[in-house]
């Protein structure tokens, strides 16, 4: 029997820095179908993410903000069509630009 292709299309990195938030937001997302990896930090994530693997970046770096905008950055430059999404309070849930 032949394996079943991947679907990116359900795969998400998940960058959260604060333990209860990333558990909860793991389990929503699995429980909804999604295959999460989850990353604690952006040292983490860096080594986790790569182009065209995962279907949306959920950040929320709310210890170190400043960590998740330069993340973002550096995946625009190398991904531009990676979608990213923060989660961290920023104007509320909002795509990086």
């Amino acid at each position: 029997m032949a394996a079943e292709p991947e679907n990116f299309l359900n795969r998400v990195l998940l960058v959260a820095d604060h333990p209860t938030t990333g558990a909860i937001v793991r389990e929503q997302l699995s429980g909804a179908g999604y295959d999460v990896h989850w990353a604690r930090n952006r040292v983490e994530a860096c080594v986790l993410w790569k182009p065209s693997y995962y279907d949306v970046v959920l950040l929320d770096l709310r210890r170190d903000p400043d960590q998740g905008g330069n993340f973002a950055r550096r995946i625009k430059a190398t991904d531009p069509a990676q979608r990213i999404l923060f989660l961290d309070g920023r104007n509320g849930s909002k795509e990086a630009a």
